[in-house]
């Protein structure tokens, strides 16, 4: 059956328009393809790009644990009974994290910088925790003290001030004489007709007086104090040595020969300290390595 031409064109543009629908329905799923994702959820947690250390909540009971498990008893070498400064420096670094390794807890406090560190960065000496960063301080104070203020240095300072006693007692009549006869002729008189012996009585009140002084700077632990013990005793030595032989002063005798006693405890007790020093304070890498045992471990 043949068309009429206006059916014919009808037919051609409702063809026309199912393709053109067709189209648009494939270019609309090609559009829905290409669409981007939707949005996260807003329970998901965004990561931040800042490196935030919190301190772990744990202890270190597990190592002081596996430490007396081994036998150890102490924290190699350190003292099994801890003192109350190293108590308390355990106690203020709980809750804190190591300066220096920030995702570790502290173990302890230093005693010097009062900072936080981890078990591995801190030592101990003298019954308190430093960290390696101050025990070189620390230690070489501990060495100063001990090279200035010895026990056998104090004794040589015990033994200056032995020297004034010993004088005075034993030249006190002589002093005593010199005093009155000056008030009796009057002081030019005396300066005019004065004797060796009563010049060397005076000044050896100055001299005892020196060495009196520098036995008590000594005791008193102040820094001056052995260099002046070491000076009064040798100025005691040679001026009451030159006493003895002008004039025989049995006086003279006791106090040369108890400043020679305290400048030989002076020059022992450098010996000694030096022993000290080299042996205590300057270990080899043995003795570093029982210092400092948990360097390298956790």
């Amino acid at each position: 059956m043949a068309l009429a031409p206006d059916d014919l064109l009808i037919f051609k543009l409702r063809e026309t328009e199912k393709k053109t629908s067709s189209s648009d329905a494939q270019t609309q799923r090609r559009v829905v393809a290409v669409q981007p994702k939707q949005a996260p959820a807003q329970n998901v947690i965004k990561i931040s790009r800042e490196r935030t250390f919190v301190a772990p909540t744990g202890s270190y009971a597990q190592v002081e644990e596996a430490l007396e498990t081994a036998g150890a008893g102490t924290h190699g070498g350190r003292s099994a009974k801890e003192t109350r400064a190293q108590i308390e420096s355990k106690e203020a670094a709980t809750g804190l994290a190591c300066v220096w390794h920030p995702w570790r807890p502290a173990y302890a406090v230093c005693d010097y910088c009062h900072r936080p560190f981890c078990f591995e960065d801190i030592v101990e000496h003298a019954g308190r925790y430093y960290c390696l960063e101050d025990i070189d301080e620390v230690t070489k104070g501990a060495v100063e003290e001990l090279l200035g203020y010895g026990p056998v240095a104090l004794i040589g300072g015990g033994l200056l001030a032995v020297t004034f006693v010993a004088f005075l007692y034993m030249a006190g009549g002589q002093i005593a004489y010199i005093i009155n006869y000056a008030n009796t002729i009057g002081f030019f008189a005396f300066v005019g007709h004065i004797q060796l012996s009563y010049v060397l009585t005076l000044l050896g009140i100055i001299v005892v007086l020196f060495e009196l002084i520098a036995g008590a700077l000594l005791l008193a632990r102040a820094k001056s104090g052995f260099g002046a013990s070491l000076s009064a005793s040798l100025v005691g030595i040679l001026f009451f040595s030159y006493v003895y032989l002008s004039i025989s002063a049995l006086y003279a005798l006791v106090v040369s020969a108890v400043s020679i006693a305290s400048l030989a405890a002076l020059i022992l007790s450098t010996r000694t300290m030096h022993l000290v020093e080299t042996e205590a304070f300057k270990p080899t890498e043995q003795v570093a390595a029982l210092d400092f045992p948990n360097i390298g471990k956790f």
